[in-house]
C-alpha cells in the first residue's frame, strides 16, 4: 500500500462476487410401492445441493390422486448448502375402498438461491395397489384340479380294463 501511495497510482478496490447456480437433486432408494388396500406407504426422500450456491427455503409438495392424502416431513427445508443432504419423510396415505390398480404421486421441488427460482425435475412415485389372495378361493382351484384329475385317472383305468 506505501509503494502504491509513494508512486501517485491510481487504484481501484475489487469486490468479487461469486456467481454460481444453485441445481436441487431429488432422489430415493425406491421410486415404487406395492400395498393392499388400506395399507399405506412410508419412504424416505433425500435432498441434494449438487449447485455450486446455497439454496434457500427447499419446497416439497406433491400431487395425488382425488381423496388420497400425501404428508412429507418436513416440507420446507430452511437452507441447503452446497454439497450437503437433507432427508425428508414422505407418508401416502390412500383411502380405505381404493380400488386395484397403479397410481401416481408427483413430487414437485422448488427452491430459491439469493433469490432466484431454481429450476428442478419432478419425481413421479408409483403405487401398485393389489388384491389380498383369497384362501378359499385358491383351494376351491386346487380341489376342482384335484377332482378332474382323479376323474380321467378313473376313467382311464376303467377304459384299459375292457
Amino acid at each position: 500500500a506505501a509503494e502504491v501511495e509513494a508512486s501517485r497510482a491510481g487504484r481501484v478496490r475489487l469486490v468479487v462476487t461469486p456467481r454460481g447456480a444453485g441445481r436441487i437433486e431429488v432422489s430415493a432408494p425406491s421410486l415404487f410401492s406395492e400395498i393392499e388396500p388400506g395399507g399405506s406407504v412410508t419412504s424416505t426422500i433425500t435432498l441434494r445441493n449438487t449447485g455450486t450456491r446455497r439454496l434457500d427455503n427447499v419446497k416439497l409438495t406433491a400431487e395425488y390422486p382425488l381423496n388420497w392424502r400425501a404428508e412429507l416431513t418436513p416440507d420446507i427445508v430452511p437452507a441447503l448448502d452446497i454439497n450437503r443432504e437433507a432427508q425428508v419423510k414422505l407418508v401416502i396415505h390412500p383411502p380405505a375402498e381404493v380400488p386395484v390398480g397403479d397410481y401416481e404421486v408427483r413430487i414437485k421441488s422448488e427452491s430459491y438461491a439469493y433469490n432466484r427460482r431454481v429450476p428442478s425435475e419432478d419425481k413421479i412415485y408409483r403405487v401398485s395397489v393389489k388384491s389380498g389372495a383369497s384362501v378359499w378361493g385358491t383351494l376351491a382351484i386346487v380341489a376342482t384340479l384335484l377332482a378332474v384329475i382323479a376323474g380321467i385317472v378313473a376313467f382311464g383305468l376303467r377304459l384299459t380294463r375292457r
